[in-house]
């Protein structure tokens, strides 16, 4: 599965950013220093939203897979933010 979506990554900091801010957010439920896990998920996440905003605008025809990709990822920590304030 790690070669599907690490090349994505590795030319695309918005997927790279959502891959991070997943993992803030596992650390973050699983680690003692909560708060800096929960501080680097929101820094990975407005990375990510300025960065595929920038793919979004530049995108002549159409977006990349890494770009759906990040969508999906950034798609999935809102719901899963919804399930915590519900």
């Amino acid at each position: 599965m790690t070669k599907d979506w690490t090349p994505l990554a590795h030319h695309n900091m918005a997927f790279l950013g959502s891959i991070l801010l997943a993992a803030c957010r596992h650390l973050a439920a699983v680690h003692q220093n909560q708060e800096y896990f929960k501080q680097l998920a929101i820094h990975y996440k407005l990375s990510s939203v300025r960065f595929l905003s920038e793919a979004i605008s530049t995108a002549i025809q159409s977006v990349s897979d890494a770009t759906i990709a990040t969508v999906l990822m950034l798609a999935f920590d809102e719901v899963r933010d919804m399930k915590l304030i519900w």
